[in-house]
C-alpha cells in the first residue's frame, strides 16, 4: 500500500491540504486530501474539514512543506513521504469522492493510516444541499471515529502482556462539546463561473419627435418582432475562499435583427434592422445564502436601421446605465426570481440629433423582472419582461428634418434564454 500514499501525499503537497485549523492538545492529528468529483467534490470536503476541526487536530500544508524542506526530504519517494508524515505525528489520511448525478450522487469516504491501509469507510448523500452536507460531515465524524477505533485495537494487539497494576481510578466523563455551527463556506450558494446562454428576445419599439411650433409629430413605430440574442456572464473569483472577493461580476450581452418589416407614417412596408450591444460590470453580495443584492455599471448601444425612412431617421443611442438587481434563491438554485432597475444616462443621438436638434440631450430609466435557474449538470435559462423609457430633448434650429422640442423613445421586450453553466 505505499505507492497509495506515496501519491496521496503527492497531492496533499501540491496544496490539497484542509485549511489551518486550531491545535488540539492531546488529539489525533489528521490530514483531509482533495477530493475526487470536481467542484461538487470540494463542496462535500469543505463540510468534512468543518466538522472535523473541532474533532481531531488537522495539519496544514504549511506544515507539511516546511517539515519536508528542514528534513530535506525526498517526496517522491514512498518511504520519504512516510517519514514526513510521522515527523508530523499523522496518524489518518481522510479522503473522499463524490459520484454520481441526481438521486443517485453519492459521497464516499475513506479513512487510512500513513502506511495506506484502509481503517474505515463511510457513504453519505452528494452535496446537494444543506441537510445533504450536514450528513457528509456527520458521516466523517463516524468514519474518523472508526479509524481511531480500528488504531487503538491494532496497538492493544501488538502491544506486549502488561505488568498486573493496581485498578486505575476511573476518571468522571468529560463533558460533551457543544456542536458547532453550520460552516458558511459549506452551504453557501455557490455561483456559477460563467453562464452562456443564448435564444430569443421579442420587442417593440416606437420613437417620436414633437415640433411644437407646428403641432406635429414625427414618429417611428414597429410592433412586436423578434431578435436572436446572446448573453454571457462571468464571476471570475466565485471559488475563492474570501467571501468578498466571490462577489465580482462581469458580463456582455447582443441582440440582432435582420429582415424585419414595418408600416411607416403612410401604411407602407420598409425594411428594418436592430441591434443592441452591452457591456457591464459590477458586484453581488449574498445574505443568507437566499438574497443576492447586485450593483452594476454598463456601457450600451441600441441602434434601429431604417431600410427606406419616411419622415424619420435610423437611431443609434449610446448610454452609461448604473443599475441595481435583487435575486432571490426561491427553491435550490433551480428557480430563483430576479429584479432589476437601471437608469440610461444618455452620450450620442446619432442621427437623430442632427434631423431634429442639431442639440439633443436624453436618459431614461428602464425596469425587469423575471425568473432564472441553473439545473445540474449545468443546465441554466431564464425569461424577464422588461420596459424602457427615454426622453429626448431637442436644442437648436438647424433640424434637416424639423426644430423639434421634446421625444420619448420607448421599447417592451420579452426575453427567453436557455444555456450552459459552468
Amino acid at each position: 500500500m505505499r505507492p497509495l500514499i506515496a501519491g496521496l501525499f503527492l497531492a496533499l503537497i501540491g496544496g490539497v491540504l484542509a485549511p489551518p485549523a486550531a491545535a488540539q492538545s492531546g488529539a489525533t492529528r489528521a490530514i483531509v486530501l482533495t477530493f475526487e468529483g470536481g467542484r461538487r467534490g470540494d463542496r462535500a470536503r469543505e463540510a468534512v474539514i468543518f466538522d472535523l476541526a473541532s474533532h481531531v487536530e488537522l495539519v496544514t500544508e504549511d506544515q507539511a512543506i516546511a517539515t519536508a524542506e528542514a528534513m530535506s526530504i525526498d517526496v517522491s519517494s514512498p518511504d520519504g513521504l512516510a517519514e514526513v508524515v510521522r515527523e508530523l505525528g499523522v496518524e489518518l489520511i481522510v479522503m473522499g469522492a463524490v459520484s454520481g448525478r441526481g438521486r443517485e450522487m453519492t459521497t464516499t469516504l475513506v479513512v487510512a493510516n500513513p502506511d495506506g491501509d484502509e481503517l474505515a469507510r463511510g457513504e453519505a448523500p452528494g452535496p446537494t444541499d444543506r441537510a445533504a452536507l450536514a450528513e457528509i460531515g456527520h458521516v466523517a465524524i463516524q468514519t474518523v471515529d472508526g479509524a481511531m477505533a480500528a488504531l487503538r485495537a491494532s496497538a492493544v494487539d501488538a502491544a506486549p502482556e502488561p505488568e498486573p497494576e493496581p485498578e486505575p481510578v476511573v476518571a468522571p466523563e468529560p463533558e460533551p462539546e457543544p456542536e458547532p455551527e453550520p460552516a458558511r463556506d459549506a452551504n453557501r450558494w455557490r455561483h456559477p463561473l460563467a453562464l452562456i446562454r443564448a435564444g430569443l428576445r421579442a420587442r417593440t419599439v416606437s420613437t417620436s419627435a414633437d415640433d411644437e411650433s407646428t403641432n406635429l409629430q414625427y414618429f417611428f413605430e414597429a410592433s412586436m418582432y423578434p431578435e436572436i440574442e446572446l448573453e454571457v456572464r462571468f464571476r471570475p473569483l466565485t471559488d475563492e475562499p474570501d467571501e468578498l472577493a466571490r462577489g465580482l461580476i462581469l458580463g456582455a450581452s447582443g441582440a440582432f435583427s435582420a429582415g424585419i418589416n414595418y408600416e411607416d407614417a403612410a401604411g407602407v412596408e420598409q425594411g428594418l434592422t436592430s441591434w443592441r450591444l452591452r457591456v457591464e460590470a459590477g458586484y453581488g453580495y449574498t445574505i443568507e445564502d437566499m438574497v443576492e443584492i447586485q450593483g452594476i455599471v454598463g456601457f450600451g448601444v441600441d441602434g434601429v436601421e431604417l431600410g427606406m425612412p419616411d419622415g424619420f431617421v435610423s437611431t443609434l443611442f449610446s448610454y452609461l446605465r448604473p443599475a441595481a438587481v435583487i435575486r432571490v434563491d426561491l427553491y435550490r438554485h433551480y428557480f430563483v426570481i430576479r429584479g432589476e432597475v437601471g437608469a440610461r444616462i444618455g452620450l450620442d443621438g446619432g442621427q437623430l440629433a442632427a434631423a431634429f436638434g442639431p442639440g439633443l440631450a436624453y436618459g431614461g430609466v428602464d425596469l425587469a423582472a423575471g425568473f432564472s435557474g441553473v439545473v445540474e449538470p449545468g443546465f441554466t435559462w431564464t425569461a424577464m419582461f422588461g420596459y424602457s423609457f427615454m426622453a429626448l430633448g431637442f436644442e437648436g434650429d438647424g433640424g434637416t428634418i424639423a426644430d423639434a422640442g421634446p421625444g420619448r423613445d420607448e421599447t417592451i421586450e420579452l426575453r427567453i434564454l436557455a444555456g450552459w453553466a459552468l
